[in-house]
């Protein structure tokens, strides 16, 4: 049976796309510019070129992630700036067994940028949690899954919210979950053929 794309796995492919496609047309630019100006200039031309990548890359991972609220003695961490990781496990604020799970974890995105989150539960039973995505207004923006469940997409700024729900196995339950502004891939892509182009500068000096 052929896949049926949600609107959200649509978006993302669009973006992609969109910034593959952007990074392409950089890098055919400045190839045609090198090849324009020779030799002569190439040294401040890589370095214009050094520096138009570096405010690239700070531009994409300009969006920042901080914690708005938590689970009452759950473990949350800012790992850094465009990084969170909460968990609910034994050393913190433990789930019990039987018991039934209704946390929501809300965090703020500074600007409009990818995201990636991820959940995953132990023991591994996929029908104990359920992991969705909400936004300020409480309306659903996608249903994420468990147990290793990773789902991308693009959102714009605010304040969104993790809505874990379930009954809680036996034995020792826990979940733990990550949300994340990924570097896109057009910054790799652009520093690459950046890379590239200074490996050619200098075989021609050779």
């Amino acid at each position: 049976m052929p896949h049926s794309y949600t609107h959200c796995e649509v978006g993302s492919e669009s973006y992609r796309s969109l910034q593959l496609k952007m990074a392409e047309l950089q890098i055919f630019i400045f190839y045609n510019l090198l090849l324009f100006f020779g030799e002569t200039y190439m040294k401040k031309l890589l370095v214009v070129l050094s520096l138009a990548m570096a405010a690239f890359s700070f531009q994409a991972s300009a969006a920042t992630l901080n914690w708005v609220s938590t689970p009452v003695g759950a473990t949350a961490i800012q790992v850094n700036p465009g990084s969170l990781y909460g968990a609910r496990n034994p050393a913190g604020n433990p789930v019990l067994p039987g018991s039934l799970v209704d946390d929501n974890w809300t965090f703020m995105l500074s600007a409009f940028s990818q995201v990636q989150v991820g959940v995953s539960s132990l023991p591994g039973l996929a029908s104990w949690l359920t992991a969705e995505l909400l936004d300020s207004t409480n309306a659903l923006v996608a249903s994420i899954g468990v147990n290793g469940a990773i789902w991308r997409d693009v959102l714009g700024a605010g304040e969104y919210t993790l809505h874990l729900f379930g009954t809680a196995p036996l034995g020792q339950p826990s979940y733990a979950l990550s949300v994340e502004t990924p570097i896109p891939a057009a910054v790799w892509l652009f520093g690459s053929a950046l890379m590239g182009l200074t490996g050619l500068s200098r075989r021609k000096k050779a």
